[in-house]
């Protein structure tokens, strides 16, 4: 299956920290949050553009997001990443991207940048939700904001109409992909409306320690 082609590369990818290693979200919107630890820099630029190829695309992608993210928390270089189907309620979760530090005065541009990796994963994701969508929009927030965003704190930005200039390449750029498994198979979504804003007022999102989640029979060890 394709998450499990992605597994592994995931594992390397993803250092558990913050939500993904410590806590549940129990909620309407819940998930566990993944987050990821990187080192270093970018390798010499180039301009020249690289075609899509599928899983081989997913993987180098991957593996540059792991070295540009930073290290920090949250990391500043950083956006959630989330897809819309035109007309629906629902913005689903579909990962993080993030862009090389100093290679753009807007991070969300890296989302643009890798369009289409960001779209096929997500219609990979949720095929009957986004995969017949006769439109599909990317949309963003703010760095691991998952908590708020489930919380109708945090809404989220539309990407469409944005235009990344020709210095900014998929060398640049990295995206870390969503995985679901056993304690996720639906998924992360939240309602807004078509200006991807809060319906609702702020709700509550239960955390729980993973001790407290093990004694009610859940495992939290996924990546």
């Amino acid at each position: 299956m394709y998450c499990r082609q992605l597994a592994l590369l995931l594992a390397s990818a993803v250092v558990a920290d913050g939500l993904r290693a410590g806590c549940l979200l129990h909620g309407p919107s819940a998930r566990r949050a993944p987050t990821a630890q990187m080192a270093g820099f970018g390798a010499t630029k180039t301009t020249a553009k690289r075609s899509f190829e599928g899983k081989k695309t997913f993987e180098r992608q991957m593996r540059s997001y792991t070295k540009h993210r930073l290290d920090a928390y949250p990391p500043p270089n950083l956006v959630d990443v989330y897809v819309h189907g035109a007309g629906k309620p629902k913005f689903w979760f579909v990962g993080k991207s993030v862009a090389r530090e100093g290679s753009t005065d807007d991070y969300a541009l890296s989302v643009v940048v890798q369009k289409r990796l960001v779209l096929e994963h997500a219609k990979l994701l949720q095929p009957r939700e986004l995969g017949g969508a006769s439109k599909l929009e990317l949309w963003a927030a703010p760095p691991n904001s998952e908590i708020s965003v489930a919380q109708h704190k945090q809404g989220l930005r539309p990407l469409d109409g944005l235009k990344a200039g020709p210095d900014l390449t998929m060398e640049d750029v990295g995206f870390l992909p969503e995985q679901y498994d056993k304690e996720n198979q639906a998924g992360f979504f939240v309602r807004l409306d078509a200006e991807g804003q809060p319906m609702e007022d702020a709700a509550p999102v239960k955390i729980v320690s993973p001790e407290q989640a093990a004694a009610g029979g859940l495992d939290l060890r996924g990546s």
